[in-house]
């Protein structure tokens, strides 16, 4: 789906990760996950960014098998 962005668009961002440095892993099951993304939609938000590795200083390296299999969880989940 293309997106108009002639209109300026509001995007949330979804923290996965388990050592996020701001939100320290909060959102890690699927329960907490609908809750953020339903208050994010509900302020406004058009879509959501979903990030499934922490870019905190030293934070411990992901692969990237480890990086798609979250984004790949939460789409399955979320999409039906």
């Amino acid at each position: 789906k293309l997106i108009d962005v002639s209109i300026p668009k509001v995007m949330g961002i979804l923290n996965v990760t388990p050592n996020s440095f701001y939100d320290g892993g909060k959102y890690s099951d699927n329960k907490s996950i609908l809750a953020k993304v339903e208050i994010m939609l509900s302020e406004g938000a058009d879509f959501i960014d979903i990030g499934a590795y922490s870019s905190k200083p030293s934070a411990e390296f992901v692969s990237e098998e480890v990086e798609i299999s979250r984004n790949i969880n939460f789409y399955r989940y979320f999409s039906g």
